[in-house]
């Protein structure tokens, strides 16, 4: 479930970011863009510690257990209104 989770987020971020630089003025698109930039690197890390490519000294399984239960699922309610959008996600 995670897995397809982090994917479908990383495809909501790319829609963000191209929304972002078509629809806004260069200057109003800073802070979306930013936004999109701070959320993509929490899946960034999330994704890194799932490959084992991110190695933490202790507490590896409990973080990702929270990336699981609590920081994914609120990141894709935001977007609980787009399609492919599943309920079980929900925080």
């Amino acid at each position: 479930m995670s897995d397809d989770m982090a994917a479908w987020l990383g495809e909501r971020f790319d829609e963000d970011e191209n929304e972002a630089r078509r629809l806004y003025p260069s200057g109003a698109a800073v802070r979306l863009l930013r936004e999109t930039e701070t959320k993509r690197e929490l899946l960034r890390r999330y994704e890194a510690l799932e490959a084992g490519v991110l190695v933490l000294t202790s507490g590896t399984q409990e973080i990702l257990s929270e990336y699981r239960r609590v920081i994914l699922p609120s990141l894709a309610a935001g977007y609980s209104d787009r399609p492919g959008y599943r309920e079980e996600w929900r925080p």
